[in-house]
């Protein structure tokens, strides 16, 4: 009987012929005793690849699902693998006979998937070519056949071989490719599937994937972002030789600690600290000093913030320059969801960086006056915090010398940046260096953005220096004047008054 059916199989043109064969096959299977099916598979398989390229369409899936449910059941060993890997590749790869229907490219895929999952290392001497089969149904049209493949390299991936190591590139541009798929789902796994791929295979990819991945933290769905954070933050902890990336892993982690999502925000703050107690800890002596001595309190800090842990910190100090000037262009580039992003990752580097980014602060204080000037609102509320942050980290002389005098007559952009350097700055410190502050207060202007970014300038004045602020009190006193003279919005004239009378307070307190 089973000779029979595997003529039929091999031999005749009848759809219902073959169809009737095959299920015979599989009752003459089901009938066999466990120990016999490997003797029945051998004599069989042959029979069964053909049938992989089979015009029947029906025929072709019944072959597949009978090979799959022979490999769940038998013991694995590699001398089945030896006719069934190239049966799989001329129907995946080879574009002459390459499978026409979604569902059968989806039951080889799945065939595939058994295959790694149940032979492990016995696969290892055909990694390459599952790899090429992987590549190419990760290209694939049908979505559930882009999932079943990553899902596929993902269990390969953690099959450890030198193979994988050397062929895992292959897999790098087709997943890059997909990472924009319409679908989240897709999008999702895609990103998973990247994070698997690098950690298990040759890590010098990661410069190709980076910007792909970047991409997808402005992504709509939740769970691809949390993907992507997710991805960033397991490298970040156990990528082999992670040091070496940690530039271009750096501002990934840090943009996911901003994102909109609660949930992404507390797994970020997880991954990233997990990060940095790990770094600190692998590099102990080095950092003695500030472990032992150093307290994590500072007297002046930003409000309602909790400050990052030591070992976060060391890392943007040593890294965060090194994309500082790539940042600074992004906050001024053409699309809005850049410029948003780009300006609350650079509150957190600010945040991170503390006093180390005075060093750095002649190459983004520019792009920031800028961007201060900015039509969305979100972009100009995070250039001008960021710049409240360097008030805090950056001593005022410093600030005052390096920034205010150079600028002139300030335009609104700067006036805004000023002013949040202004409010962070420390009272005592700030006080001596005002006359630079009251000397950008010099000019008239119409320009009604001006006259809103002067009066907040004098604002933030007042909020820290209180009674002090009189040392520029004339300065800010015409100022005012000025701006009430020429505002031709009420808002802007009922906002000079509100200074004014602020101003006239502190003047009567100081007389007293």
């Amino acid at each position: 009987m089973l000779e029979r059916s595997l003529n039929i199989i091999q031999q005749s043109e009848d759809k219902t012929n073959k169809r009737s064969a095959l299920g015979e096959l599989r009752k003459i299977i089901s009938q066999t005793e466990t120990s016999g099916l490997g003797d029945i598979y051998t004599r069989i398989s042959k029979s069964l690849h053909l049938c992989f390229q089979d015009r029947f369409e029906l025929c072709r899936e019944q072959s597949i699902l009978i090979t799959t449910d022979m490999l769940n059941t038998l013991e694995p060993d590699p001398k089945y693998l030896i006719s069934l890997i190239p049966a799989l590749q001329r129907r995946i790869v080879c574009e002459a006979s390459q499978e026409p229907s979604e569902e059968i490219r989806l039951l080889l895929v799945k065939l595939l998937h058994v295959i790694i999952e149940k032979y492990d290392n016995l696969v290892t001497p055909f990694t390459n070519d599952i790899i090429e089969m992987l590549a190419a149904t990760i290209a694939d049209s049908a979505p559930v056949v882009k999932k079943e493949s990553c899902s596929c390299a993902i269990a390969l991936s953690k099959v450890p071989s030198q193979a994988f190591y050397t062929c895992s590139p292959k897999l790098i541009k087709p997943l890059v490719d997909t990472a924009g798929h319409q679908h989240w789902r897709v999008r999702c796994i895609v990103v998973e599937t990247i994070g698997s791929v690098i950690q298990n295979g040759d890590n010098k990819c990661i410069p190709d994937v980076t910007t792909p991945l970047a991409k997808r933290l402005f992504d709509d769905s939740f769970h691809v972002r949390m993907a992507v954070t997710r991805v960033v933050g397991n490298w970040m902890i156990s990528l082999p030789d992670r040091y070496s990336f940690f530039p271009v892993l750096l501002p990934l982690i840090l943009t996911s600690l901003t994102d909109e999502n609660d949930d992404i925000v507390k797994e970020t703050e997880f991954l990233w600290t997990t990060a940095g107690k790990q770094y600190l800890n692998e590099n102990e002596k080095d950092f003695k000093d500030r472990i032992d001595y150093i307290s994590d309190i500072m007297e002046h800090y930003p409000p309602n913030v909790t400050r990052p842990h030591l070992g976060c910190r060391i890392l943007v100090e040593r890294e965060g320059g090194k994309f500082l000037l790539a940042l600074g262009r992004e906050i001024c580039d053409w699309v809005a969801s850049v410029r948003i992003k780009s300006a609350q990752l650079l509150t957190q580097v600010v945040l991170h960086a503390e006093a180390s980014i005075t060093q750095q602060v002649h190459k983004i204080i520019g792009p920031m006056c800028k961007a201060a000037t900015d039509e969305e609102p979100p972009v100009v509320q995070n250039v001008i915090l960021a710049a409240e942050y360097i008030g805090y980290f950056v001593p005022a002389s410093v600030h005052c010398k390096l920034i205010i005098e150079t600028m002139g007559e300030a335009n609104y952009g700067q006036l805004r940046v000023v002013s949040g350097l202004v409010r962070g700055s420390k009272k005592d410190e700030l006080v001596e260096h005002l006359t630079a502050v009251g000397r950008l207060l010099g000019h008239s202007t119409f320009e009604a953005e001006e006259q809103i970014a002067m009066l907040n300038l004098i604002e933030s004045v007042f909020f820290v220096c209180g009674q002090d602020s009189l040392v520029i009190g004339e300065d800010i006193f015409l100022s005012i004047i000025s701006v009430a003279g020429m505002a031709t919005a009420q808002e802007i004239l009922e906002m000079a008054l509100g200074n004014l009378i602020q101003s006239l307070l502190l003047f009567t307190k100081f007389v007293k």
